[in-house]
């Protein structure tokens, strides 16, 4: 009895967690800058996480690449979401950025969202302040897919009879 504890602990914790995982869907796509995006939606098809990749154009010369994860869509529906809202972020340990981005998109069906985000900076030394750059995006245009779900794992059948100790 006590060596198929950890094997029913194992088998446990593998239903939790792929019960869990079955709530919340995954699309994954690529924006017109050939980046990353990536949704996920809660149980009731609502988006609750965006997080995608970006380049962007400084005025006067130079670029910024990075990427941004949303998680705070208060106004979303099953159809549709949107956010907006800034962060501070240091670049090159002697610049700091002032980030200000929008985001939205809508569900086409029920495997397919599109959108669009933009992301607008302010790059400022750090040691004064000075403004050395504004840079942004531009509007970016984003789809994606439906995940292909993973299969669940094969979990091992109960040995109940066939359990013997030597």
């Amino acid at each position: 009895m006590r060596r198929s504890a950890p094997l029913l602990a194992v088998a446990a914790t593998t239903l939790i967690a792929a019960a869990a995982a079955l709530g919340s869907v995954g699309y994954v796509g690529k924006t017109n800058q050939g980046n990353d995006f990536n949704l996920r939606t809660d149980d009731a098809g609502v988006v609750e996480r965006a997080s995608y990749g970006w380049d962007m154009n400084c005025k006067g010369g130079g670029s910024l690449t990075n990427g941004g994860t949303a998680s705070r869509f208060p106004d979303a529906t099953g159809d549709e979401f949107k956010s907006r809202g800034s962060y501070e972020a240091d670049i090159e340990r002697r610049f700091e950025g002032l980030f200000r981005v929008k985001i939205s998109g809508k569900r086409l069906d029920e495997n397919r969202f599109e959108g669009r985000f933009k992301v607008k900076a302010a790059v400022t030394k750090k040691k004064n302040g000075d403004l050395v750059a504004r840079c942004s995006t531009g509007l970016v245009r984003w789809s994606a897919d439906r995940a292909v779900p993973v299969e669940p794992p094969v979990l091992p059948r109960a040995a109940e009879a066939d359990l013997r100790l030597r």
